[in-house]
């Protein structure tokens, strides 16, 4: 396998994992003293700050300003938990980390572009650095689709996604040499035991009476077996010969229902060369199955040993800009605090802010959305059809969410349906359910974007989209559902997200027309996971009428 990918994989799974370890022992073993929470906002800060010791997560902002900004952080992490009744993935708390480090220069090849970077490093600058990291981790926890994405390591300027896969080394039992190692099939591999039908072209004809089995011509494995072991004949499933106490290179026959006589003068073993000879007195029906249990000698032939090996292989992603703007005259900024006690700055810089997250959030929603229908789009009925149940009627909606997540899992290898985003129209076919099917999110209301609404069946995440999603060509509307996947390491989803260079503001002089402009800048990734990121989705549409039954 290529060592230096895997490497590289490795030391990215070991960074992920200790950057999040960081965040959690700061923002939770930090905020608490004996046990319970510290109520009081300063002691609380203090002891965070404390918490995170050595790490020097904001280095270069002040003790009162690393106060504010894991305020923000903790107060985030808590309603996160609150409302979800778990803790973020590790990936969204590296994420955080690494973002933050990139704005204060820690991460090689992450100082912002030099004009940019030397404004923030001014006095006037610090309250931007500490404002733009203070938004990090409460915008990745409000955003409505970081389950369905994987977050990476964002470099500034390109970064590299691994995928390793497990390869059996040789050729043993079911598997042949180089064929890939999973969770998703059963196949003999690992006991020297072994139970194989005899070969197709040996299979019973109507007229042969005799029949062997050559592991080395048959199965393709160069091995004697083992002497003392206990070999097995059986006839459609049941047994009918077995290895002869008395000679091991023999057969006893098995008193049996299966419609046969062995002829044991004629059967035979021979452990050395790997064969085993059964003989019948007259010939097996067509169609009848033989199958044969034996033990390979591993002592004998330890060349025979089945192993397993790792392959790695990756892909080089390139982020790219996202950029929103705003101005107003001077005039304007000192009318509206004067005369309205508005802050028009701090305005601007929240729209901006808010705007950038949420077409951030409606980008991987239509990303999804546009893979989805690289697959089959599926039908389900809201209304129950005449003579069925409410029960029975939701029971075939957790099979059919069940049999789409069994589709997933078999084309993804890592994940079932972890949770499905609703039409406008289409969610309120799930918040009416009772309350044994689905559980609403606290304090939950509808908003003008989409959210997070609750749990359906227990176990699959339930979100609003109050508008129809359009990309491509393809749509998705008031009654349509996407149901998604996401395994449990890291890069198992279907979009890959990550943040170079976090939301930053970026203070503009004043122009000669007496206008003061801000940006703001981000570099990000954001795209479908480049090695079969569409097969962790699946769209489907609920219908308003019910099926006739047939």
């Amino acid at each position: 396998m290529n060592v230096e990918k895997f490497e590289k994989y490795s030391a990215a799974l070991n960074e992920q994992a200790q950057r999040a370890a960081i965040v959690q022992n700061v923002l939770i073993n930090g905020a608490m003293h004996d046990g319970k929470r510290i109520d009081n906002l300063q002691e609380r800060a203090v002891s965070m700050i404390a918490a995170a010791g050595d790490h020097q997560m904001f280095e270069g902002l002040s003790p009162e300003e690393q106060g504010t900004v894991l305020g923000a952080w903790n107060y985030a992490l808590e309603g996160y938990v609150n409302v979800h009744g778990e803790l973020p993935s590790d990936e969204v708390l590296s994420n955080a980390l690494m973002a933050a480090n990139q704005v204060t220069g820690k991460v090689e090849g992450g100082q912002m572009f030099e004009s940019v970077n030397a404004s923030l490093d001014t006095s006037a600058g610090v309250p931007i650095r500490a404002r733009t990291i203070a938004i990090i981790l409460p915008t990745l926890l409000s955003s409505a689709t970081s389950d369905l994405v994987t977050y990476i390591p964002a470099d500034a300027n390109e970064s590299e996604i691994f995928e390793i896969h497990h390869e059996a080394a040789n050729t043993f039992g079911d598997r042949v040499k180089g064929e890939k190692i999973d969770g998703m099939s059963f196949k003999q591999y690992t006991s020297m035991n072994q139970l194989h039908a005899v070969p197709d072209a040996k299979k019973p004809d109507g007229t042969a009476k005799t029949f062997t089995l050559d592991v080395n011509a048959d199965l393709g494995v160069n091995a004697s077996l083992r002497s003392e072991g206990s070999i097995t004949i059986f006839v459609n499933s049941k047994p009918v010969a077995k290895q002869s106490s008395d000679n091991a290179n023999a057969f006893s026959p098995i008193e049996n229902t299966a419609g046969v006589t062995v002829d044991t003068a004629n059967s035979s073993i021979d452990h050395a060369a790997g064969t085993i000879t059964i003989a019948f007195s007259t010939a097996p029906a067509v169609d009848t199955k033989l199958a044969f249990q034996f033990e390979y000698d591993l002592e004998q032939n330890p060349d025979i040993l089945p192993e397993i090996i790792n392959k790695a292989s990756s892909v080089k992603l390139k982020p790219f800009w996202c950029a929103i703007g705003a101005s107003a005259t001077v005039q304007s900024y000192w009318t509206a605090d004067r005369e309205l006690g508005y802050d028009q700055r701090s305005n601007l810089h929240q729209q901006q802010r808010n705007l950038i997250a949420d077409d951030k959030d409606k980008t991987n929603l239509a990303l999804a959305m546009f893979a989805a229908h690289a697959h089959e789009i599926k039908n389900f009925p809201v209304s129950a059809p005449d003579g069925i149940t409410e029960e029975e009627h939701m029971k075939t909606l957790a099979r059919f969410l069940g049999e789409l997540g069994t589709d997933i899992l078999n084309t993804t290898k890592k994940s079932g349906v972890k949770g499905v985003y609703f039409g406008k129209r289409a969610i309120h076919f799930i918040t009416q359910l009772p309350a044994q099917y689905f559980e609403k999110a606290p304090n939950y209301q509808e908003a003008p974007r989409i959210q997070y609404v609750g749990k359906l069946f227990g176990m699959y995440k339930v979100y609003r989209v109050p508008h129809d999603v359009e990309m491509a060509g393809v749509k998705f509307g008031e009654m349509s559902a996407l149901a998604y996947g996401r395994g449990e390491s890291f890069s198992e989803a279907g979009i890959v997200n990550g943040d170079a260079i976090p939301p930053t503001f970026i203070p503009q002089s004043i122009a000669k027309k007496f206008t003061q402009s801000t940006a703001m800048l981000t570099l990000r990734y954001q795209q479908l996971h480049p090695k079969g990121g569409e097969n962790y989705f699946r769209m489907f549409e609920l219908t308003e009428a019910a099926p006739v039954q047939g």
